[in-house]
């Protein structure tokens, strides 16, 4: 048997480290993804096969199948810590890497140079380079500059509180995939997946377990139901508060200003939890820091916050769901969808009112696949920031949009064969759009039940299958694990893991292509600033009668709500109010230009009417359909006229429905 150590090529172990993150893959897809031949990677398997046997595992390849190792979970959870303890796991995917820089830039103390991460990295420095430019659009966003000085390298001057909240920046982002729940003395409890060599020294592996113990504890002595997200926040918080309190590094106190008298009962709690900790981990915790525990504590409270922060009663409430309701004067909603806004509106709002905004991990994601929805939740966001003072982000409109997709996504009930209970860490909206798009692409599953991970450690769970967005380690019961934005390839996943027959549908008229004109086309435009193209686009829109005056103010305030760029497009969008006639503005660009944070060169102003007859949720499906072929982007990125643009575009001129 080949070990595979350190003296090892890199290779093997890369390899292996892609097999255990895929269910499913093909060699030509880790020879794609690692730049090698798929001659090499074939040996290379062997080599990873010969490795796995001691652990009872194998590598299985199956023609029309594919590439996965096959064995007990509890076995590959047992490499995956092999691999930890005997190397040192290189980062290998973009996502991996841009956390091991973000991490190398909090903990450095001067300069940190390209050769340096190129060399630790496996990568070059062009590589790195391309990372960099996400990171700094990472720090941008939260309004840090990355220091970069020729011959010395680049670093990030923050301070204790700024260099926490980068901190716990980094954690949100990388919190869904390492979490799962764990049997403990027959307690089901949250749990770290595993802590890499890197994240060790942001904090303890021991202090978290203590902490999530503890916070455990105090949830169940106090009485005081925390959501998922705000258990793992103030977890998040308290391991980096511990581990900064024992380098004897503090925070100001700036927490105690969004203090006032109505927090007396949440001043009562942080302290008993300060207690509790610093007895079990023997440190002293100042009273800046139970003042920022306090807020969290308030923020995670299931009482409603007027804008002059009382806590709720019956005509709170009530106004609320008027309020929320006002957004349907002239739109369909059900009561599914009004109280899945309701609960999350009224997290948000406390939480908003403190200072705290969610990281949500899915922006670009939800942007790029739920656009339509995307957009409800900012019109239906401003409402709300109306009416409450506050203000919600991208992060916080993305986990709006969830509620709106699965409205949209919501079908009849089909006949059921197989039971299903759902187990969501992301939130109600999340798992209202999981259920959603499980029921519209496996009709045959009845979903029992939907539980947070708090709900899924004290319940019996029966059914067929469990569908979760984390790792189960208690479960006996089948366990098929997806995103939960459940995309292509989860379909996939489901579909072999459930021996489904894929359903044919018949192919008609693709909506979003009748939507073009070749008059409305424009290749290689040269444009500078995002104002300029909405400027020009909308001055022609007026010119040749698609629209009225008012539309280009209108595509321009959209974009202040929220920008619509993502993966190097943008998606500018007009009030319907000023649209003549529907229609879809296509134009790229000679050089790309910054549109919010996100450089583009290929545009797609809609313009849509507020037409009975128009069935948008097929328009932007088709629209989603365009965008996920990346060879077809690149092509019209390519195109030299405006004939060539529209010709490109209308060659899928079919669309199964």
């Amino acid at each position: 048997m080949k070990a595979l150590s350190m003296d090892t090529d890199s290779r093997e172990k890369r390899i292996l480290q892609y097999l255990l993150k895929k269910d499913v893959t093909t060699v030509k897809h880790i020879a794609e993804f690692i730049n090698l031949s798929e001659k090499t990677v074939s040996n290379s398997l062997k080599v990873i096969d010969d490795f796995l046997q001691d652990y009872k595992l194998s590598v299985v390849r199956k023609p029309k199948v594919g590439v996965f190792i096959d064995g007990d979970l509890k076995e590959i959870r047992s490499v995956i810590n092999v691999m930890d303890y005997q190397t040192k796991m290189v980062p290998s995917t973009k996502e991996e890497r841009i956390t091991f820089i973000f991490i190398q830039l909090i903990k450095a103390e001067g300069y940190i140079t390209m050769t340096d991460l190129a060399e630790e990295l496996y990568i070059s420095r062009g590589t790195i380079e391309s990372d960099l430019i996400i990171v700094e659009r990472l720090l941008r966003q939260e309004r840090f500059i990355l220091e970069r000085r020729k011959g010395y390298g680049i670093r990030l001057t923050v301070t204790e509180d700024e260099k926490r909240r980068l901190t716990s920046l980094l954690i949100h982002n990388f919190w869904g995939e390492n979490w799962h729940l764990s049997k403990d003395a027959e307690k089901a409890r949250q749990a770290f997946e595993i802590i890499p060599e890197e994240v060790q020294s942001l904090f303890s592996e021991d202090s978290l377990k203590k902490i999530i113990k503890i916070v455990k504890t105090f949830s169940e002595s106090k009485q005081f139901k925390f959501t998922d997200y705000a258990f793992q926040s103030i977890v998040i918080h308290l391991a980096i508060a511990v581990e900064r309190i024992k380098q004897g590094e503090y925070i100001h106190d700036e927490a105690k200003y969004f203090l006032s008298s109505d927090d007396t009962d949440s001043i009562e709690k942080a302290h008993y939890l300060a207690k509790m900790i610093e007895d079990e981990l023997a440190i002293i915790i100042p009273e800046s820091e139970i003042s920022y525990i306090t807020i969290h504590l308030a923020a995670a409270s299931d009482h409603l916050l007027t804008p002059n922060k009382q806590t709720d009663t019956t005509d709170t409430i009530k106004r609320l769901r008027g309020i929320i309701k006002q957004h349907f004067t002239h739109s369909s909603y059900d009561g599914q969808l009004i109280e899945g806004l309701m609960t999350h509106i009224q997290s948000a709002i406390n939480r908003l009112t403190y200072g705290f905004s969610i990281k949500n991990p899915y922006v670009e994601s939800i942007k790029f696949n739920f656009t339509h929805a995307f957009e409800e939740a900012v019109r239906f966001k401003a409402i709300i920031e109306k009416e409450y003072f506050v203000m919600i982000d991208d992060d916080e409109t993305a986990y709006i949009a969830l509620h709106f997709e699965a409205f949209y996504e919501r079908l009849p009930s089909a006949k059921k064969g197989i039971s299903a209970v759902l187990v969501c860490s992301t939130g109600l909206g999340s798992a209202q759009l999981l259920a959603a798009r499980i029921r519209k692409y496996f009709p045959d599953i009845d979903i029992k039940a939907i539980y947070s991970l708090q709900e899924a450690m004290d319940k019996d769970i029966t059914s067929d299958v469990v569908i979760s967005t984390i790792y189960l380690e208690f479960m006996d019961m089948p366990t098929i694990v997806v995103s939960p934005m459940m995309t292509r390839e989860d379909i996939k996943i489901m579909e072999q893991s459930l021996v489904q027959l894929k359903h044919a549908t018949p192919a008609g008229i693709n909506p979003f292509l009748s939507l073009l004109r070749e008059e409305n086309c424009y290749a290689q435009a040269d444009f500078k600033t995002m104002e300029d193209v909405i400027q020009a686009i909308g001055t022609d829109l007026i010119a040749k009668g698609y629209a009225t005056e008012g539309v280009i103010e209108s595509a321009i305030q959209r974009e202040v709500l929220s920008y619509t760029s993502f993966n190097a497009l943008a998606t500018p969008h007009a009030d319907p109010r000023f649209i003549q006639k529907s229609n879809i503005v296509v134009m790229t660009l000679v050089e790309p230009l910054l549109w919010g944070d996100i450089m583009v060169d290929k545009v797609f102003f809609i313009a849509l009417q507020n037409d009975q007859t128009l069935d948008f949720e097929r328009v932007y499906e088709a629209f989603f359909n365009l965008l996920d072929n990346e060879h077809n982007l690149q092509q019209l990125t390519a195109a030299r006229t405006n004939d060539t643009l529209y010709q490109l575009l209308m060659k899928g001129d079919t669309y199964e429905s």
